[in-house]
């Protein structure tokens, strides 16, 4: 006769892999907040970089279109000259930039110095810096045939990367374009 061995059972009547799946939970509900961070933080951090370059070809328009204005519609009014590349700069931003971020000036000599006339001695030609380049240290090789008269554009925006539970990151865009005026006074 044949003899059985009785059956013996060890632990509990639980699945296998149970505890394991409990242990799975856990290490998820720890790294769900750091990834959510990683992730909203690389998302807008990806937008505050298409913004940089958004205002950076803004700027570049237009000095362009600052440059390339001819000298009579320059010296006719050069309040609206400044308004008129002020306005091509927000328009090229896409909505990004509104007129107080936007300095434009007409400068020449090295460092730059305001460009008036005797007709207008006191025109600003600026839009917001009130009578001030741009960028008064930019220095720009100046000849005999050169007077080194050039449009500057800057460019100064707020942005922020936002990391979900961690306080924002802050800080200002800015970007600046020079172009050689090509009117002649």
């Amino acid at each position: 006769m044949r003899t059985t061995a009785p059956l013996v059972t060890h632990g509990s009547p639980r699945a296998p892999g149970r505890g394991q799946r409990g242990a799975s939970m856990v290490e998820f509900a720890l790294i769900l907040p750091v990834l959510v961070i990683l992730i909203l933080g690389m998302f807008t951090g990806g937008i505050a970089y298409n913004q940089k370059q958004q205002v950076t070809f803004a700027a570049r328009e237009g000095a362009r279109y600052g440059a390339t204005v001819p000298a009579v519609q320059a010296f006719s009014n050069p309040d609206s000259w400044a308004e008129n590349v002020r306005a091509i700069v927000v328009d090229r931003s896409d909505g990004d930039l509104v007129d107080a971020e936007v300095c434009v000036a007409l400068v020449r000599g090295s460092p730059a110095t305001v460009v008036t006339t005797t007709a207008h001695p006191t025109a600003t030609w600026y839009s917001t810096e009130g009578g001030q380049p741009c960028d008064p240290d930019e220095t720009y090789p100046v000849t005999g045939f050169d007077e080194g008269r050039r449009v500057q554009v800057r460019v100064a925006k707020p942005a922020r990367i936002q990391l979900g539970v961690l306080p924002d990151i802050t800080f200002t865009i800015t970007t600046q374009a020079t172009a050689k005026s090509e009117s002649s006074l």
